[in-house]
């Protein structure tokens, strides 16, 4: 219990901590500092300092969005703690409260009161069980269904994110198993996300979550020694919203992945199997991660041991995860944080979507030190908490999962053997007509709806506006036929990626603006964006559009499209400290002189 209250995933803290913060609130340079395990008068102080100071935090490096509370419950006790939260996942929240004396007066509140925001904008419907019961009191939950059904339908007009908190059912009664089931039926119908707190409450004890004094005094909806571990994960799900899934899990192999030294006891005697506590800890933990690896996440080696050796390992000895599992595998006597960073290169994936998980405390900590934005989670002594250290933190958790997602270690896989093929190639030109590509283009396609919002949601490299969408803004997309969208496939000799580049905009007289534009970090530099345009530029003449308007907002993340729309021959038209524009005049511009080598398929 207290592993969760705590946050002992996070490191321990270092006693001057809250002197380092006073000094330097640049948290974009000093992001470690919040992000460890502290006491609790330390995380009220800490929490509060920051509240305090929010306007100076510098927020260049940070996810912004708006959260909207709506609770019938007492909750302003949780918006400091929401906060620093929200920062250890690299997330600044401008937090705003409708909270009256039940759920429903309370949305009243938030109609009267709303506001529109500039940046990404998400309602929480903070439902609550011991509100719950006083509505019973005097109330069917016929009508509590009913009028929960009225305000999802009001929000949902908003096109904002809906999170919707699901109840507790703390003493098992049917009722609110019924209201669970509703609610599961609601996020299908209004597209919400639920915040499964029904789930997270029985790693506590879903018994020991509330503190009915304190509801009966100040209506407080649960214990406060609760409250750390419900606000980290409720700032965990707005991270995901705003794309903030891990993709790389980094291993290291001796007492992580099998018990034992494999230089010192040999590849028969390291424990891995059903014959004792130990090897079935360390079965079951591979298990997980392979299941992980079918969800999408890469999996990667980086060990002190003789490659060969722990190889051999993977051949010989009987074990869910294999060699092919691996995209990476660096076992050899280099510092882990170089053979991180080589990892990171080989991927082309920054290591702020890395997750670094290690028996040994030194080299986490070494790694925490010196690679920027890792995710490393402390370990228990026990492996058969393996699984729990690993899962809890949520940093592979995502809202859905695509068929792309169990091909994405073949096609990490096949990106290798086309760096192969580039190093031996005469020049660029010549690797890339050998590549023999092929890119099926269309409109957005409702059966692709789980890995367009997945590649709106997670690519940061490329993409022009950083803006992200939901599976309701897909849908509004696809219905609004003011709506111009594009998606994209890659193929080539090697193999197919999948949909990997994706473009949203809207007419406006004769033109198009390009609202938003990814493309997976997978298949960056193959031409794909000229022969997007191409396509791009054969629809708009059939409907007499004669310009392209195209953004570029930007980030921290996406610095390498800054000449996006330069390199495909736009104008700027205005810049400003946060965006350029960018135009392009279709009766004036050539298509054929853009080279690409990519045969274009309607598809």
């Amino acid at each position: 219990m207290i592993y969760y209250q705590s946050l002992q995933w996070l490191p321990k803290s270092e006693n001057i901590i809250i002197k380092k913060i006073k000094k330097n609130l640049r948290l974009s340079l000093n992001h470690g500092l919040i992000n460890c395990n502290l006491s609790d008068e330390d995380e009220i102080n800490l929490s509060n300092h920051l509240y305090q100071n929010k306007k100076k935090i510098e927020k260049n490096d940070l996810k912004k969005v708006n959260l909207n509370i709506i609770s019938g419950s007492n909750i302003s006790f949780m918006v400091r703690s929401i906060f620093l939260n929200c920062l250890r996942n690299y997330t600044y929240v401008n937090v705003n409260l409708f909270e009256k004396y039940n759920l429903f007066d309370s949305f009243i509140s938030y109609e009267k009161r709303r506001k529109n925001f500039s940046e990404k904008i998400i309602n929480f419907l903070a439902l609550d069980t011991l509100d719950l019961i006083e509505f019973k009191k005097n109330q069917s939950t016929s009508n509590y269904l009913k009028n929960l059904e009225k305000i999802l339908q009001e929000l949902s007009k908003e096109n904002n994110t809906i999170i919707v908190q699901n109840l507790i059912n703390y003493k098992n009664l049917n009722y609110i198993n019924k209201i669970n089931k509703e609610i599961l039926k609601f996020s299908k119908k209004y597209r919400l996300i639920i915040f499964d707190i029904n789930k997270y409450s029985k790693f506590i004890g879903s018994n020991k979550w509330f503190d009915k004094a304190k509801y009966k005094f100040a209506k407080i909806p649960m214990s406060l020694e609760n409250l750390n571990f419900y606000t980290y994960k409720l700032s965990r799900l707005i991270n995901i919203i705003l794309g903030g899934t891990k993709k790389v899990l980094v291993l290291d192999l001796d007492n992580t992945l099998w018990g034992g030294i494999i230089g010192d006891d040999g590849i028969k005697k390291i424990k891995i199997g059903r014959k004792d506590k130990v090897s079935k800890s360390f079965l079951n933990f591979q298990k997980f991660i392979k299941k992980l690896k079918s969800k999408g996440v890469l999996l990667a080696v980086c060990s002190k041991n003789l490659e060969k050796t722990t190889q051999d390992a993977f051949k010989k000895k009987k074990m869910p995860l294999k060699l092919s599992d691996f995209v990476a595998f660096k076992s050899n006597w280099d510092d882990k944080a170089t053979n991180i960073n080589k990892i990171s290169k080989e991927l082309n994936l920054s290591t702020d979507s890395f997750v670094f998980f290690d028996d040994n405390p030194m080299e986490r900590d070494i790694v925490r030190k010196n690679i920027s934005g890792i995710s490393v989670p402390e370990i228990d002594n026990d492996p058969s908490n393996y699984i729990r250290d690993l899962a809890v933190p949520g940093y592979f958790d995502a809202l859905s999962y695509s068929k792309e997602d169990a091909q994405r270690t073949q096609t990490y896989k096949s990106n290798i053997k086309r760096n192969n093929l580039l190093k031996k190639s005469i020049n660029v030109e010549s690797y890339l007509r050998s590549l023999n590509m092929k890119s099926n283009m269309s409109q957005f396609k409702i059966k692709n709806i789980d890995r367009i919002t997945q590649l709106f949601l997670r690519s940061n490299q490329f993409n022009l506006t950083t803006k992200r969408y939901q599976k309701k803004d897909i849908i509004n997309f696809i219905k609004n036929k003011n709506n111009y969208t594009l998606q994209a496939d890659l193929s080539d000799k090697f193999g197919q990626n999948g949909i990997v580049s994706l473009l949203a905009g809207s007419f406006i007289k004769d033109t198009l603006i390009i609202e938003n534009w990814v493309m997976s970090c997978r298949v960056l530099s193959r031409t794909l964006e000229q022969a997007i345009l191409k396509k791009i530029i054969y629809d708009l003449k059939k409907i007499n559009i004669n310009k392209i308007i195209g953004i570029y907002k930007h980030s921290s993340r996406n610095k390498i499209v800054i000449n996006h729309y330069k390199n495909l021959k736009f104008i700027m038209q205005k810049k400003t400290k946060e965006k350029t524009s960018w135009e392009l005049n279709l009766n004036n511009f050539n298509v054929d002189k853009n080279k690409n080598f990519i045969k274009i398929f309607n598809g």
